[in-house]
């Protein structure tokens, strides 16, 4: 990871590094020291160069950073250093995980990790505005991928969690709760056929209470469990018919209360799905 600490940019979700020794590598022309990062990676063999003021050894003060390794330049930062670390606003170029370019970072620094305000352009067209805490997104942000997927809300530990809304490419819109970059909570679906739930969420999918509606006008109203309806609910068909019923996994169970457009009221057996007398 050397100096900078990378965000891996995959859709909504950033990575993080174990902690271990820091390394330091030298300027070879002044001798001050620059930091390396904290996971223990050998950069004995990186090169940098660094413009700005060296106070006891260490890059301090304004300049201009660049970083060679692996035979070719792997970033360069213009901005503030405090003892050998990026402290303070800066902008930052650096070498993707994967694919060519550069990503683009507008941000405030401490301790040589992005804090506080940033603005990620990445070499994929990702990007990202909002807060950063430790090179992560963490706090309020907009994350908005190359293909048009966007995410506008709260982030932890680069994961959406709290409040957000969610929009993908094919049009489905999620408004609601997250956590650990999840649906979880109380909250709102409208999927890419146009079909609607509001009710509860966890680990992605419908479980507690909630209300479905289809593009047709038949709608749900109950209990659900891993998205399909499970306990007690009222289905009503697109022709106005009206079925009481206990359901399990997605279908009715025992005894169906039918209440027919017309009013007629019929009691059923039903198994798996199926009326059986």
């Amino acid at each position: 990871m050397r100096l900078f600490l990378i965000m891996l940019l995959t859709a909504l979700v950033t990575c993080s590094s174990s902690v271990e020794a820091d390394s330091w590598v030298k300027d070879p022309t002044t001798g001050c020291k620059l930091w390396g990062g904290d996971t223990g990676e050998d950069v004995s063999n990186d090169i940098v160069s660094w413009s700005g003021p060296c106070e006891s050894g260490f890059a301090t003060g304004t300049g201009v950073l660049s970083w060679f390794a692996e035979g070719g330049l792997y970033g360069r930062y213009e901005g503030a250093m405090k003892k050998g670390k990026l402290e303070g606003p800066g902008v930052m170029f650096i070498k993707p995980d994967e694919g060519s370019g550069y990503d683009h970072y507008q941000a405030e620094f401490a301790g040589g990790e992005i804090e506080g305000q940033a603005v990620f352009k990445g070499a994929n067209g990702d990007r990202f505005e909002g807060q950063m805490k430790k090179s992560e997104i963490h706090g309020y942000g907009i994350y908005t991928t190359a293909d048009g997927a966007r995410y506008d809300g709260e982030f932890k530990d680069g994961l959406p969690e709290g409040e957000g809304i969610s929009t993908a490419t094919n049009g489905e819109m999620y408004q609601g709760s997250f956590k650990a970059g999840k649906l979880h909570g109380q909250g709102t679906l409208i999927d890419a056929k146009g079909e609607y739930f509001s009710g509860r969420f966890e680990n992605d999918e419908p479980n507690g209470p909630g209300r479905w509606e289809g593009t047709d006008g038949s709608h749900y109203e109950g209990g659900f469990r891993n998205g399909e309806p499970h306990g007690p609910g009222v289905y009503t068909a697109a022709n106005g018919d009206v079925y009481m019923a206990q359901f399990v996994d997605g279908l009715a169970q025992g005894t169906v209360i039918l209440i027919r457009a017309n009013g007629e009221r019929v009691e059923q057996v039903w198994k798996d799905g199926k009326e059986v007398k």
